[in-house]
């Protein structure tokens, strides 16, 4: 027999709600929290203790990226992982190419190149700690080869990474449209057009 991973999602605000409801906050509260602390419900329970939810945030976040990332592809060099995870947290919603990412890196003095960031982004992806959204030219119909998208499956670890001081709410809303659109079934891409 073989394993055939499928994507397990988030919940969608809807299912949050649906789970968190009998806690007394309104439909609006509960969409500010799910929007700052991402989809997990046990959130809700920590009654919006910045302190623990965070402690808990970023517990999950070393659970993918040491156990589920590191493990399973031997990864020993940790440190280069998680400089390309906070760099394509603070990214999401922008185009950017595995060279892009490695460049920005060499610049800060970490040593890596274009092949092992690409590895590195393919690992993430199969743990489906992000999803990558490629881009298409609309005019040729062909997809391109640089320059893809990549969102997190829970937006709540880019400020588990990154902090909260600087919320950026337009980045943050297409990441939740980009992982419902998945979720639904859509297949989705970044368009080109000239």
């Amino acid at each position: 027999s073989f394993f055939i991973p499928s994507p397990l999602l988030p919940f969608s605000f809807k299912e949050y709600y649906e789970a968190t409801k009998e806690h007394g906050k309104s439909k609006r509260e509960l969409f500010d929290s799910y929007l700052r602390y991402g989809s997990f419900p046990y959130v809700s329970y920590l009654e919006n203790d910045e302190k623990i939810i965070n402690q808990y945030i970023e517990g999950i976040y070393h659970t993918i990226l040491l156990k589920d990332v590191a493990t399973r592809e031997k990864i020993n060099d940790i440190s280069t992982l998680e400089n390309i995870l906070k760099t394509l947290a603070s990214s999401i919603g922008s185009p950017i190419s595995a060279k892009k990412i490695a460049d920005t890196l060499t610049s800060n003095n970490e040593k890596t190149n274009d092949k092992t960031v690409g590895s590195y982004l393919e690992y993430l992806c199969n743990a489906f700690a992000f999803y990558k959204v490629r881009r298409y030219d609309i005019k040729g119909k062909k997809y391109l080869t640089s320059q893809d998208k990549y969102y997190l499956a829970d937006h709540s670890f880019k400020y588990a990474r990154l902090g909260t001081k600087n919320l950026d709410y337009g980045r943050t809303y297409e990441n939740i449209v980009a992982v419902e659109l998945l979720r639904r079934g859509y297949e989705i891409y970044t368009g080109v057009l000239y």
